[in-house]
């Protein structure tokens, strides 16, 4: 049955894409994040090319040292910053304002953070983050819909008001996180206030979507279910931790016809994939998925070993489920939480409960059990 509410939902949303139709309200889809090389990352190799004249002299495009800084700034850490906005030509005719240290990838590492406004456009405003551990820099922009600005750090988070351009919503304050290495703008602090990281509350989100109820106390979890749905869940949580790479795969099908399918790949290395499923979902034994896993990539959906480098490799094409989450709600009792989920696919599905454990691990919890307390009538979730 899920199944064949994905192909519907699959099938709405590419009518829908057809007719160009466009909701202002909530962009699916953050604007390309700009990194370090100066190449805007649209998706698209051949319009991320950029031509340069080598006989033209450069542009200089460095800015002046901002007045307003939130935190003290690092002569070395302005520099670099300096450099991030000057070699990118998105970013040119920017001014830094409201600059700070704050680390907002959740590494350990502060990212100089500043909100970037053009000069000749005051209200057209941009978050630029710029990660001196990896020297990669990156922007939280909402392209012709939201301005976003830096406010202030508060309570552990870095604020950012959100601005509709249009001037019809009301300005939203929130923080910036990073998920599947893209800056994300949160407005529900209060979620995140609960003191759970938010790469957690993704993670079992995720599984609120995926995983069909139970509870982890059997050791054999995951591979006492339909592994359709659990490769779903491990492709997306895998890149939650180990972000995404894109590019096109060869597919060949039975009757020998050859088709290049845009692929989302992520990999992960074999040891840290048994780590996450017997520390995290509890699984007794990883070997017991392995005689589930796929073979190599087909087109949809694929999760493979690969005795070469000794990764399991998830891949996703263009087929997949059309779902998302939202919390409701998070309560704590000991080093218990119960977080609720609400799943919609286009409406309302189901809602979640996923009860989770503080744990000695690296990711700090494991999964104890998850329950669907209601669910859409014409729905069948087990």
């Amino acid at each position: 049955m899920r199944k064949t509410l994905s192909l519907i939902l699959l099938s709405l949303a590419l009518v829908f894409t057809g007719c160009g139709s466009n909701v202002s309200e909530q962009p699916a889809q953050p604007d390309p994040v700009i990194e370090d090389s100066g190449v805007v990352d649209s998706g698209d190799e051949a319009s991320d090319q950029q031509v340069v004249d080598e006989d033209s002299e450069p542009e200089d495009t460095s800015v002046e040292r901002p007045i307003e800084e939130i935190t003290e700034i690092p002569d070395g850490a302005w520099d670099e910053l300096q450099d991030y906005i000057s070699g990118n030509s998105e970013l040119a005719g920017t001014i830094p304002l409201n600059v700070c240290m704050f680390d907002v990838t959740e590494d350990g590492h502060e990212e100089i953070c500043a909100t970037l406004c053009y000069e000749d456009d005051a209200d057209k405003r941009r978050i630029a983050i710029y990660d001196l551990e990896n020297g990669k820099g990156y922007t939280l922009s909402g392209g012709s819909f939201y301005s976003y600005s830096i406010e202030g750090i508060e309570d552990g988070f870095l604020l950012i008001t959100r601005t509709d351009k249009a001037g019809v919503e009301e300005n939203v304050t929130g923080t910036v996180i990073f998920s599947y290495r893209w800056p994300v703008f949160i407005d529900n602090l209060d979620m995140l206030k609960s003191g759970l990281p938010y790469k957690i509350i993704n993670m079992f989100g995720i599984c609120a979507e995926e995983l069909l109820p139970g509870e982890t106390s059997s050791g054999d979890y995951l591979s006492s279910m339909d592994f359709h749905y659990v490769r779903e869940m491990l492709y997306k949580v895998s890149g939650i931790f180990y972000g995404t790479d894109r590019y096109e795969e060869e597919v060949s099908y039975g009757d020998g016809e050859i088709e290049h399918l845009p692929t989302e790949l992520r990999r992960m290395p074999y040891d840290d994939w048994v780590y996450l499923v017997e520390e995290v979902f509890m699984e007794e034994d990883a070997a017991n998925l392995l005689a589930n896993l796929d073979k190599s990539f087909s087109g949809e959906v694929a999760v493979y070993y690969n005795e070469d480098d000794d990764c399991i490799y998830l891949e996703q094409g263009l087929i997949g489920d059309i779902i998302e989450w939202e919390v409701s709600d998070i309560s704590k009792e000991g080093n218990r939480y119960v977080i609720t989920y609400h799943v919609i696919g286009g409406e309302w599905l189901w809602t979640a409960e996923v009860t989770i454990e503080e744990a000695d691990n690296t990711y700090g919890y494991s999964l104890i059990s998850i329950e669907i307390i209601n669910q859409a009538k014409d729905v069948e979730r087990v």
